[in-house]
């Protein structure tokens, strides 16, 4: 799913809309991840609405997120200094 694809409905639209942006999150979570995870399932529902972008290309990064109640956007990049990144920036 793209960002640019998600529709919001009516009752979202008035909301202010938050976009995380996070490099990986994996299955050990440190301070600044759990954070992170906190805010987005803290913030007031009805204020905010928000999205997580992930720049991670393992495709199990998103697996313990399940339960975020947010869209997660992958973006698979391996580094950040190589043509892929460019691909992806452009897709953000």
């Amino acid at each position: 799913m793209n960002l640019g694809e998600s529709k919001v409905n009516s009752r979202e639209a008035g909301k202010l809309h938050v976009l995380f942006l996070a490099d990986r999150l994996g299955t050990f979570l440190g301070g600044a991840e759990r954070v992170l995870l906190n805010m987005i399932r803290l913030l007031p529902k009805d204020r905010y609405r928000c999205s997580l972008a992930l720049l991670d290309r393992d495709p199990s990064a998103t697996d313990g997120l399940k339960d975020l109640p947010c869209p997660i956007v992958k973006f698979p990049m391996r580094s950040s200094f190589d043509w892929n990144a460019a691909k992806m920036a452009a897709r953000l």
